[in-house]
Parts: structure tokens; C-alpha cells; sequence
């Protein structure tokens, strides 16, 4: 009991609180200290590897109101995942503090994603009265980098990359102020104290004015690396063809698209059409790169996104970004693309850049706070007012998923190109940032020590191993050889299954469904080069029920390569070897068509392939779009680009059994270039064609089992104009449509779909 001011006697209350989720370093021990003790309360509250502990005495109506309100209560930027409540014996505390962190116990992760610049940084890095005026490392407890500069947990300052800059006296006493905005805030810092910006020439000399000089390069059109949050950016005038046409020449990248930094959000309407939705993307805690329809005459140069109707487009998200876009006279728009050669890892040192990079970068833009996580800049596109991830990495992660099973540890790893890894925790799935083609060494070491620090950082040894079926990918070796040196239960999972588990899981559904699963390749279990398959899943198996006819790929990958050989092996299979020459000869030379059938014959040198992806590739090739590729998916994205969007033809196909038959697509194709129709119109109605196949076979799937709920992933449902003709189609036929949000419906999301089905097979079914 304790006596209010009328000298009576009033009931106390004690709990405790655990809070799991996004609850360190966003500012929540501040909040609920400054709260708690304006109502009187006792108490602390700490950062714990498992999350925030926070426990409050006081008055039982206000100890009510805090269980009832906590969540509300909490700061902006958090996002309380899971809550414990105990009740518990009040020991007379009258004063509430924010207790020394502890680092015993099992670790959940509790760390946030970096977090772009909030509106009171950015106002006092434009205000010169301000002491962080033009200081371009300003952060506090609502922003500034998180995951990429963490080195164990919980999330203190000792832990992390900061701890290389102990604060000055003014900081120290603004961290110690409960009434401060930046109280407890662990990346606190100022220009006396903190981390100091430097420009470097290629030869490694520093050179002066480091902001004013890099700002004056971008405006000359030169390559300008700039170091971030979780990398370097390679960046130029994003509205200079000759800069830009340098930057492809120099990278050797001479179609794949470029993002670009905009100085606001104005500058971004001014470029694209930009809905409501997607301004609230763009202006995100998450910051990601968004993919927004360009309008014409829009100012950036066309060697940006050439073929392409989209632009990849993100707003300034550090102080950094922001004073670079204020010197007078700067290009509107930046070029921000990875600073590394194709599919290596990006950088994250300027030695790396200085020693590997010399011949792509004039002059390095660079600062003294370590990377110690590196993150790429995620990529997202909207459909329907909801995300659709394509690559999953600074501002999502290491934010976990939550299932509806919990089981033992597991480590699930991913696919081999858009690699992410994922690791479980009871009920939560921990997914890595991007990695990419772990084909690649580079890449490859970063995933594995990307796993070691997911391993420290979660505290975690896995019982459980996942792998894909593929015997070659390099993640299947790892997983592999971990598992025997380790003693460790090793799962493999099919790729499509796989996909099909990972919407699955997001959804908080066991299935079973009627996966469509459409993608590039995915090894079969009959040992071909599955890719367009219509399964009925849940997350402990699936049938395989039909899917695209199967068709050679000459010369195995290199038909990936060369999009018009999967047009003559489309043509050849449909029409017959003749007709398929008279059509591709033109395109190809009359001897490569003859070599290409050839190997054709060879079951050794030309795997069967039922691939959606290969079948775009196709048809990209055959409307003379793109016949060879530089990038994964380019044939597929500029057919998508070409298609008329008030078309609505289709051609026809057919059933064989288990195979979806496509004779009479191309025969209509062939029928349409024949008869001079505009490509336009032909894209637009191989679009429909195949969102009439994945409604009728869907249809007649639930006419045998009985199953309503549709699951769509793989790379191939990243189309937003397939999704928009399939999608609504489905729907208006009674169907219940699973799309993914939280992980990209591409190989990215794999790991998701694999840990599913680890905790499928190995957990136990849990609400709490």
C-alpha cells in the first residue's frame, strides 16, 4: 500500500512486462521511463537479448492502464511483435530508471532495421542556429543505422560500431536527460565527437571540402563513390546521358536498371506518376528503392532503365544523401547504384574501393564509422495497394517472420541465385539480408560469414539444416558438409515446393492450396528443369498435379543466355523443326539454327525444361525484344514493358494429361508477326494467354480436390501485369488468392518456404 497526498492508503500493483519485436533502438526504454514517471510509478526497464523487460509499479488503475495501452504507448518506429504480462509482488519502489542493459539469456534479434532520417534530424541539420547544423551523421532514438553497424546484442552502444566515439560532454548530457529527445539514444553524436567525413582520389590522397568537393564532381559528370549505411554507392548525374552512358561503360553493365536518389518527394512526382501508397513507401522508416512508372520527358536520362517502363527510384535517407542534394545548382536526380562489379558483393571499405574499383571510381566520398553488417539497398514494386518485395534487405531486415509452428533451430539456405539465408528461434524466422549468386566467391564467402554473425547475433546453433534439392547449387554443398560435420538432421526441400511454402507461411497458412509456382528453373525430382508447375501443397509436401510441357534447352544454360534458342525449341517442339527454322533463321543465321537443333537431340547437353521463365524468354525473342540477355530477366521485364494494356485477346493452348500444351500459342503468335500486328498487341496477348492458363487449370484443379485457396510465387509473379489479369480473374471465380508481402516471391524468398517446412516437419503447432 502506499498513502496518496489525502494521506489515504491506495492498492499497488507490480509487473513485469517482456516485449520481443522492434523494441531496441527506437527510442522505447525512453518512452515508457518518461511515461511511467509522470504517473508515479516505479520501476525499470532494460535491454535483454531476448528483448525489452520492463517492470512498473504503482497504482493499480494506472498498472491496468499501462497492460492495457502498451502498445500504443510505444514509440512510432517500434513494433511490439509479442508481449508477456506477469504479475508480481510489489517491493515499494517509488521511482522509475532505465536499468544497465543485460546480456545473459537466449537472443531473439531484438535489433531494428536502419532506419532513415526523421523529420526533427533533418530539421536540425538545415537549422545554422542548430550545433548538428550540416552534421552529416545526425541520428537520435527514432533513426539513423541499426543492423549494419552491430556487432553483438543487445542493441548499447559498446555493441555496436559507435562505441569508436565516446560522446562529448553536451552529448553525454542530452543521453542522460530524460526530458531530451536523443535520452538513451546509443548512436548519439555531434561534430566534436563523432564520426568524420573524408574525400579520397583514386590514388588514396585526402583531399579537402570533402562535401562541397563531392557535390562539385557530381555536377562534372563524374563517378563519385559514396559511402552509406550498409555499402558504397556508385553515384552520378542521373540526368546526364554522358554520365550515365560512362557509369554502364566503366561497370560493364550495359542494360541492367539503375536506381536513383531524388532530392524530395516533389522531384519524385515530377519523374513518375507516384500514388498515395507508394509516397508512403518512399517516405517509410524503411527507405526502400521503389519501382514507379516514369513519366515522359521526365528528366532522367534514358540509359537509366533502357527498355523499361519503370523507374527504381529512393529519397535521400541519411543526413548524408540530404546535404549532398542541398549545394546549389545539383542534378534533381543521382544515380545510387551498388559500388562492386556484376554480382559481386557491394562494398563496404574504401580500401575495397581503392584496390578493386580504381578503374570504375574517380574520386571516394568516405567517413570512419565501420560497416559491420552489409546490407544492399532493398527493392520493392506495389500491386494492389500492398508491397511486393524483390529484394529484401536495409530497412526489413533482421525483422523476423512469425510462424504458427515453433521447433529446434534451424538454418535454412536459400537458393543460389538471390540468395538469403534464413535461421529459426522458436516461432520466429530470422531472414538474412540480399545476398546474391552465391555462384560467385565473394558471394559466397559473405554468406557464410553472414551466417556465422546471424549465428553469434541470435546465439543459436542450428539442430536442423535445409537445402534445396538442386545437387549442384553451392548452398546444397554447404548445407551438406555442415550437416556431417556437425551431426546435424538434414532436410531437402523442392524448389517449387519451397516457393509455394513461403506464401504459405506469410499467410499463416498450413495448406493445403493450389500452388502456382512459375520461375526461371528449379531442379525437378524427375531430374529436369522444372518451372511451370501447378502443385497442391501444404508445408509437409505437395503432388505435382500439371505444369508447362517440357522443351529442350539447348546448350543447358547457355539458352538462358541466348533467349533465341528457347524460341526455337518453343517453335521446333509446337510446330516442327521447319517451320521453326524458316521463322528463327532471320533472326539467328541459318547455321546457329541448325548447331541449336542439333544439341537439341543431345538429352546430355540440352536438359527438358517445363520453365515459365525460359517461356518468356521465348516469346521475347520471337518479337525481336531481346534475343540476348545481360541480366536475369531482361527479356522477361522489356516484354512486360512492350505489352498494350488494352488488349485483350489471348491465344489458345491445350491439355495432355499433367501438360499444359502451347502449340496453338504460338501458332497465334506466328499467325500475328504473319499478319504485321504491332508487338505490342502480341506481348499483350501472351500476357493473357497465360493468365487464362493459371485460371482454367486452377479451375479444374478444384473441380478434382476441392480446394479454393490459390498460392501464387516464384520469380514470374513479380510481373504486375500478369498479376493484374490473373489475380482479379481468380477471384471472380470464387478463389481465395495468397500473395506474398513480407519476402519476395522470387528465390529470395526461398529460405522462408524451406524453415517453414523444417518447422512443419520437426515443430509443434503453437499460438502463443
Amino acid at each position: 500500500m502506499r498513502k496518496d497526498g489525502a494521506g489515504l492508503r491506495t492498492a499497488l500493483k507490480r509487473v513485469r512486462i517482456t516485449a520481443r519485436g522492434r523494441v531496441q533502438g527506437v527510442g522505447f526504454r525512453p518512452t515508457f521511463c518518461r511515461a511511467l514517471t509522470d504517473h508515479g510509478c516505479g520501476g525499470s526497464i532494460r535491454n535483454t537479448p531476448e528483448g525489452v523487460v520492463l517492470e512498473a509499479e504503482g497504482e493499480a488503475s494506472v498498472i491496468e492502464d499501462l497492460v492495457r495501452n502498451f502498445r500504443s504507448m510505444a514509440p512510432p518506429r517500434a513494433e511490439v511483435l509479442e508481449l508477456d504480462v506477469e504479475e508480481v509482488e510489489p517491493v515499494g519502489e517509488s521511482s522509475f530508471k532505465i536499468a544497465e542493459s543485460s546480456a545473459e539469456g537466449r537472443s531473439l534479434l531484438p535489433i531494428p532495421p536502419d532506419l532513415a532520417t526523421c523529420e526533427e534530424c533533418l530539421r536540425e541539420l538545415c537549422c545554422p542556429e542548430d550545433r548538428r547544423h550540416r552534421y552529416p551523421f545526425n541520428t537520435c532514438t527514432a533513426c539513423g543505422p541499426r543492423f549494419t553497424i552491430t556487432r553483438s546484442v543487445p542493441f548499447d552502444r559498446i555493441s555496436n560500431s559507435m562505441d569508436e566515439f565516446p560522446p562529448c560532454a553536451l552529448c553525454t548530457r542530452e543521453y542522460g536527460d530524460s526530458a531530451d529527445r536523443r535520452f538513451h539514444a546509443q548512436t548519439i553524436s555531434c561534430p566534436r565527437c563523432g564520426p568524420r567525413l573524408s574525400m579520397l582520389n583514386a590514388e588514396g590522397k585526402k583531399l579537402d571540402r570533402p562535401l562541397d568537393r563531392a557535390a562539385e564532381m557530381l555536377k562534372a559528370g563524374k563517378m563519385l563513390a559514396v559511402k552509406g549505411i550498409g555499402g558504397f554507392h556508385l553515384a552520378c548525374d542521373a540526368t546526364s546521358d554522358e554520365a550515365v552512358g560512362e557509369l554502364r561503360r566503366r561497370k560493364k553493365r550495359p542494360y541492367k536498371p539503375l536506381a536513383i536518389m531524388v532530392r524530395g518527394i516533389e522531384e519524385c512526382r515530377s519523374i513518375c506518376k507516384v500514388n498515395h501508397f507508394q509516397e508512403e513507401v518512399l517516405l517509410s522508416a524503411q527507405s526502400p528503392i521503389v519501382l514507379l512508372k516514369k513519366r515522359s520527358s521526365c528528366g532522367v536520362s534514358e540509359a537509366v532503365a533502357p527498355g523499361l517502363r519503370d523507374l527504381g527510384v529512393m529519397l535521400p535517407y541519411t543526413p548524408l544523401h540530404y546535404l549532398l542534394f542541398r549545394h546549389e545548382d545539383m542534378p534533381l536526380a543521382l544515380v545510387m547504384t551498388s559500388c562492386n562489379r556484376a554480382e559481386e558483393p557491394i562494398s563496404t571499405t574504401e580500401e575495397a574501393v581503392l584496390n578493386e574499383l580504381s578503374d570504375i571510381v574517380d574520386d571516394v566520398l568516405t567517413h570512419d564509422r565501420q560497416i559491420v553488417n552489409r546490407c544492399d539497398d532493398s527493392v520493392v514494386a506495389t500491386f494492389g495497394g500492398r508491397l511486393l518485395l524483390v529484394r529484401r534487405s536495409r530497412g526489413y531486415v533482421p525483422e523476423p517472420i512469425l510462424m504458427r509452428r515453433s521447433g529446434p533451430p534451424a538454418l535454412a539456405v536459400g537458393a543460389m541465385l538471390k540468395n538469403t539465408f534464413a535461421m529459426t528461434s522458436g516461432r520466429r524466422v530470422f531472414l538474412s539480408q540480399h545476398i546474391g549468386d552465391v555462384s560467385d566467391a565473394d558471394n559466397a564467402a559473405h554468406f557464410a560469414r553472414s551466417f556465422e554473425r546471424f549465428s553469434q547475433l541470435l546465439r543459436l546453433d542450428p539442430q536442423v539444416v535445409v537445402c534445396d534439392m538442386h545437387p549442384d547449387y553451392p548452398t546444397t554443398a554447404f548445407a551438406r558438409e555442415l550437416s556431417d560435420r556437425r551431426g546435424l538432421e538434414l532436410l531437402q526441400v523442392q524448389h517449387h515446393h519451397a516457393h509455394i511454402a513461403s506464401c504459405l507461411a506469410e499467410n499463416g497458412s498450413e495448406g493445403p492450396v493450389i500452388g502456382v509456382s512459375m520461375d526461371g528453373s528449379g531442379y525437378g525430382e524427375d531430374g529436369a528443369v522444372w518451372g511451370g508447375e501447378f502443385l497442391v501443397a501444404d508445408l509437409q509436401g505437395y503432388t505435382r498435379r500439371c505444369h508447362l510441357e517440357y522443351v529442350p534447352m539447348a546448350g543447358g544454360e547457355q539458352a538462358v543466355l541466348h533467349t533465341e534458342r528457347m524460341a526455337l525449341a518453343h517453335l521446333a517442339h509446337a510446330l516442327g523443326p521447319d517451320r521453326a527454322l524458316s521463322r528463327m533463321e532471320p533472326l539467328m543465321g541459318k547455321e546457329c539454327c541448325r548447331l541449336a537443333l542439333q544439341v537439341m537431340e543431345k538429352p546430355r547437353f540440352s536438359p527438358l525444361t517445363s520453365s515459365c521463365g525460359r517461356l518468356f524468354d521465348a516469346v521475347s525473342a520471337l518479337l525481336g525484344i531481346r534475343k540476348r540477355i545481360t541480366y536475369r530477366g531482361q527479356a522477361a521485364c522489356e516484354l512486360e514493358a512492350c505489352c498494350d494494356a488494352e488488349e485483350k485477346g489471348a491465344y489458345d493452348f491445350d491439355y495432355d494429361g499433367e501438360s499444359i500444351l502451347l502449340e496453338g500459342t504460338f501458332r497465334g503468335i506466328c499467325e500475328d508477326l504473319d499478319a504485321s500486328r504491332p508487338r505490342q498487341v502480341i506481348a499483350a496477348r501472351f500476357h493473357n494467354t497465360v493468365a487464362r492458363i493459371i485460371l482454367e487449370t486452377c479451375v479444374r484443379m478444384r473441380d478434382e480436390t476441392g480446394i479454393g485457396e490459390v498460392a501464387l510465387s516464384g520469380g514470374v509473379m513479380q510481373n504486375r501485369h500478369l498479376l493484374g489479369l490473373a489475380v482479379p480473374a481468380l477471384r471472380a471465380r470464387g478463389f481465395e488468392v495468397l500473395l506474398q508481402t513480407a519476402v519476395p516471391p522470387n528465390d529470395g524468398g526461398i529460405c522462408l518456404g524451406q524453415a517453414a517446412c523444417a518447422l512443419a516437419r520437426f515443430g509443434s503447432s503453437s499460438r502463443g
